[in-house]
C-alpha cells in the first residue's frame, strides 16, 4: 500500500472517530472545550479564531534591492511575508488552511502575526477577522504561495460569497529553483534550508504530517503536535526573509554565488545587468555547459556582435554536435560574410548529425529546414 493512501485512510479514521466533517462543519463538544482554555502567548479573539503576534530580530535591509524579484529597489515596509497550514497538502475544494502566518517589517524589528482557526465551524468568523491583512498595497512574499496557498485563500473566500482580491505577489520557489534545482535538486524550503541556508530543523514537524497532526488536535485537545505546527509556520516565514538575504548577495557578488551559473547568468541578463550576466554565461559555458552556450550565442546576436557569437556558435558545434548552433553558423556564413561554399559544408554537416537524433518529430522538423537550406545554396553554387 502506497504511503499516501496510508495517510489517506488514517485521515479519514481520525474524521470517523473524531466526529468531524469538514463537509458540514459540525464540530465536537471537546474541539468547543479546547477554545476556552488555550495555549500561553495566543489571545482569543473569536468563539474560534486566535491570535499570537512574535517580535524577531530585523535582519532585511531597509531597501530590498534584488533585481531577480523587483525591477526597482523596494522598502521592506511594503512586503508581507505570508505561508498557510492546510488539512491537505494537494488542494482541492475539501481543503482548507487552519493556520496563517504574515511577517511584518518593522522599522527595528520582524513582527510575525499568527491565526489559528480551532475549528470547523468558525471558518467564516476566521476568515473575517484575518481579512484586513490582505492590504492591496502591500507585496505578499511566499515560497510557492503564487502556486498554491493564494488559490486556497481565494476559494475559502469565494465560498463565503465575499471573493478576496488577492494582492501582488512575489513567490520565491522559482529564483530558488533556478538558482538551485541542478545543484540541490529538490527545492522544498526544508530542503534549501539544509542544503543553501545552513539551518537545521531537529524537532520539527514534517509538512505531510501536519493535516494529521491538526486533525488529532481536533479529536483529543492535546497541544503538544498543535504548538510544533505553530512553530514550523513561524519558523517557515522567518526563512523566507533569509532567502531574501542570500538573493542580495547574489545580486552584489554574482561571480562568487554558490548557485546554477548558467540560471544566475540568465536572470542578471534579464534585469537588464548585461555585463555581469555576459561574465557569468562565458564561465559556465567554459565549465561545459551547452546552455550556457547557447544562450551566450544569442546575447551576441541580438547585440549583433557577430563575430563574437561565431566563436561560441563553432564551439558548440565542434565539441558537443549542436545542431542548433550549427544551423546559425550557417546562417553567420550565408548572411554575413557571405560565404556560401563554408555555409554549405556547415549544413552538410548538420544533415548527417540529425541522423542520429532520437525525437522522429524534432528530426523531421530540423531536416526540413536544413534540405530547404541546402537547396537553396546548391542554386547559389552552381
Amino acid at each position: 500500500m502506497s504511503r499516501d493512501r496510508k495517510n489517506l485512510l488514517n485521515r479519514l479514521q481520525i474524521l470517523k472517530e473524531a466526529g468531524i466533517s469538514a463537509a458540514s462543519g459540525k464540530s465536537t463538544d471537546q474541539s468547543r472545550k479546547i477554545s476556552s482554555h488555550f495555549l500561553s502567548g495566543w489571545e482569543k479573539i473569536g468563539e474560534y479564531t486566535f491570535k499570537k503576534e512574535t517580535v524577531r530580530d530585523k535582519i532585511l535591509p531597509e531597501k530590498i534591492r534584488c533585481p531577480f524579484l523587483f525591477p526597482s529597489p523596494v522598502d521592506r515596509r511594503n512586503c508581507i511575508f505570508f505561508d498557510t497550514e492546510t488539512t491537505g497538502l494537494s488542494g482541492g475544494a475539501g481543503t482548507r488552511f487552519f493556520l496563517i502566518g504574515f511577517g511584518i517589517p518593522a522599522q527595528n524589528n520582524f513582527c510575525i502575526r499568527q491565526y489559528f482557526l480551532s475549528d470547523f465551524p468558525g471558518e467564516e468568523e476566521f476568515l473575517k477577522t484575518i481579512r484586513h491583512e490582505f492590504s492591496e498595497s502591500k507585496i505578499f512574499v511566499s515560497y510557492n504561495g503564487k502556486g498554491f496557498d493564494s488559490h486556497l485563500i481565494r476559494s475559502r473566500y469565494a465560498l463565503t460569497g465575499e471573493p478576496l482580491c488577492f494582492p501582488a505577489q512575489k513567490d520565491l520557489l522559482h529564483t530558488a529553483r533556478r538558482l538551485w534545482k541542478s545543484i540541490i535538486g529538490s527545492c522544498s524550503l526544508s530542503s534549501v534550508e539544509e542544503k543553501i541556508l545552513k539551518i537545521e530543523r531537529p524537532d520539527d514537524i514534517p509538512g505531510y504530517l501536519i493535516p494529521d497532526a491538526y486533525f488529532r488536535f481536533l479529536k483529543t485537545g492535546e497541544t503538544d503536535e498543535i504548538s510544533g505546527i505553530f512553530k514550523h509556520n513561524e519558523t517557515d516565514i522567518y526563512s523566507l526573509t533569509l532567502l531574501i538575504n542570500v538573493f542580495e548577495e547574489y545580486a552584489e557578488k554574482p561571480l562568487t554565488a554558490e548557485s546554477d551559473k548558467t540560471q544566475l547568468g540568465l536572470l542578471l541578463l534579464s534585469s537588464g545587468r548585461n555585463d555581469e550576466g555576459r561574465k557569468l554565461l562565458v564561465k559556465a559555458f567554459d565549465d561545459g555547459s551547452e546552455k550556457a552556450g547557447i544562450m551566450l550565442g544569442l546575447f551576441y546576436k541580438r547585440a549583433k556582435k557577430y563575430s563574437d557569437a561565431e566563436k561560441i556558435w563553432a564551439a558548440l558545434f565542434k565539441k558537443m554536435n549542436n545542431i542548433a548552433a550549427g544551423i546559425e553558423l550557417a546562417k553567420y556564413y550565408e548572411h554575413i560574410v557571405r560565404n556560401r561554399k563554408q555555409a554549405f559544408r556547415i549544413v552538410e554537416e548538420c544533415i548527417k548529425i540529425t541522423a542520429d537524433l532520437a525525437a522522429e518529430k524534432r528530426k523531421r522538423y530540423i531536416e526540413k529546414d536544413l534540405l530547404k537550406r541546402r537547396l537553396r545554396l546548391e542554386n547559389y553554387l552552381h
